[in-house]
């Protein structure tokens, strides 16, 4: 993948550092008292994930910025840049004066580390979302590298880090896409450390593209990496206009000997067909070898982007749509389609996106092609269900515009057979039968329950839909509609009556709320 970024905000940091405590120390010291000197120091260690063996020969660059927050915008400001490389045990360390890094006043004050080893990229770990992320070690700290408004003091100044990689999953065309995207970061800081250093950022960008690039798309970013390397550091002066970066002019046009040469869009020639809804243009480029699974840098693939287009046409221009979806049809024909193709994390697959646009025909398609529908995006707050329940209650898009198509579209998700009916997600660790349940919906509670929800199962806060649905019955005493949905999974098979949330049963909520009508459909069971 390509060379590894991370921001770390200088006042907090999340579950991605391991921080070694330091004796408070003072700003005001460091700034006003004259021989004071005062560092900030990085360090840590580049390993192989797997193995946890040392990786020696990767180049850091480390930018320490900062932003101040006007009416209508904010501003960035980078107060230093600097590079390092790991030495033969993957270890590296990197030191800075304070006053380098760290300005009185100003509210948000983070680092880039920036990490590059030819061949390999981030680790993957665990079970998170969707199998691509970071492996920086630690628990949870707070690392008070304070910069309030009114000054505060330095109480922590030393940051470790151990960075797991693994070899790079990307063939050779992504690889040198990821290392042209690298190279275009903007460095005009107001100090500048070790230049030369700085320079081998790129150099190994550079070194490593051009021993990649094949095709004449790949040797063009190449070349313009190549460029980068030759470009002087200068420090950034406050008044000055920032220079732009030049480089030589990027190969703009699709080359037919090249399936996936990219034009000035970012988009191949498979991307711009399908776009187009040119159905017999995306088979022929396929059958010329074309990959399915390029994406551009904004995550759309040409699946998805043929996707969207059928949603634009029939939803926003009153169209049919009907070339697009020939389109959708050639690509998970092609046995080389990823059909939950997402180019970043947090991405929301072709399921997900064929959901959003009310399109019962993909979301069979997408199915039929073998698509997971229980992958999550936005730390697991949707999932293709989570989506198409949404939908399928209010009856409307995202747009609030009438979706008479949800409920085709929910009843052919629910014959999935790899669907997990069960499986928590929004903000609240909702299943989609609570989240049913909640907006009183008994036609679509009945449909989970047919479909085998669990009728006990709990969100994560370790509340139960029989409860959820008592709340809400309770809080809308003119529903009749809430007194319905109550009355369904009353009646559910296997529902537990007694099932408490906070010592609290069904029962003994609706005596206290003293709904004789509740009690007499609880007292049934």
């Amino acid at each position: 993948m390509s060379p590894i970024m991370k921001s770390l905000p200088l006042f907090w940091l999340s579950a991605i550092i391991t921080s070694t405590p330091a004796q408070a120390f003072d700003v005001d010291a460091a700034f006003g008292t004259p021989g004071t000197s005062a560092n900030v120091k990085i360090s840590g260690q580049v390993l192989e994930e797997n193995k946890s063996l040392p990786l020696p020969d990767a180049t850091l660059l480390v930018t320490w910025q900062a932003s101040t927050h006007g009416f209508h915008s904010t501003n960035y400001i980078c107060l230093r840049a600097d590079a390092t490389q790991t030495d033969t045990n993957g270890q590296f360390e990197i030191e800075a004066e304070v006053d380098d890094v760290f300005r009185r006043g100003l509210f948000n004050q983070y680092l880039n580390i920036h990490i590059h080893k030819d061949g390999w990229m981030d680790g993957v770990s665990g079970n998170n979302e969707d199998g691509r992320s970071f492996r920086i070690e630690s628990t949870q700290k707070r690392l008070s590298l304070q910069a309030a408004l009114n000054g505060g003091v330095l109480t922590l100044r030393n940051l470790d880090l151990t960075v797991g990689l693994i070899p790079s999953t990307l063939d050779a065309h992504d690889r040198v896409r990821y290392l042209y995207k690298a190279s275009i970061l903007q460095v005009q800081c107001e100090t500048i450390g070790n230049t030369a250093l700085i320079q081998s950022y790129w150099k190994a960008l550079a070194t490593e593209a051009n021993r990649l690039a094949k095709s004449k798309y790949e040797k063009s970013l190449a070349k313009n990496i190549s460029a980068r390397v030759d470009r002087p550091i200068i420090p950034y002066k406050q008044g000055q206009n920032a220079q732009p970066i030049t480089y030589p002019a990027i190969l703009n046009q699709l080359d037919d000997d090249d399936p996936d040469s990219r034009d000035h869009q970012d988009s191949t020639a498979l991307m711009k067909a399908a776009a187009n809804g040119d159905a017999a243009s995306v088979l022929r480029l396929l059958e010329k070898g074309a990959n399915p699974n390029r994406t551009r840098f904004d995550g759309e693939s040409a699946l998805t982007i043929a996707i969207n287009e059928y949603g634009y046409r029939r939803n926003g221009r009153k169209l049919d749509g009907k070339s697009h979806l020939g389109v959708i049809e050639a690509l998970l024909r092609n046995a080389a389609t990823d059909p939950d193709i997402r180019a970043r994390r947090g991405d929301r697959t072709p399921l997900m996106k064929a959901l959003e646009h009310g399109q019962p025909d993909v979301v069979s398609m997408l199915l039929d092609a073998g698509a997971d529908p229980n992958i999550t995006t936005k730390g697991k707050q949707f999932s293709a269900l989570s989506i198409a329940t949404k939908k399928v209650m209010s009856e409307k898009n995202s747009a609030g515009v009438p979706m008479p198509s949800a409920t085709d579209q929910f009843n052919i998700l629910l014959t999935s057979k790899k669907l997990d009916i069960n499986m928590p997600t929004r903000y609240l660790g909702e299943t989609a039968l609570i989240a049913a349940v909640a907006w009183g919906n008994a036609e679509i509670t009945r449909k989970l329950l047919a479909a085998g929800a669990d009728p006990n199962a709990r969100d994560l806060r370790g509340n139960v839909p029989l409860i959820v649905a008592t709340e809400g019955a309770i809080g809308n005493p003119t529903s009749k509609k809430h007194v319905e949905t109550v009355k369904v999974l009353a009646n559910a098979d296997g529902i537990q009556i007694e099932a408490a949330y906070k010592d609290k049963t069904a029962w003994q909520l609706a005596t206290k709320a003293n709904r004789r009508d509740l009690l007499q459909i609880l007292k049934r069971q």
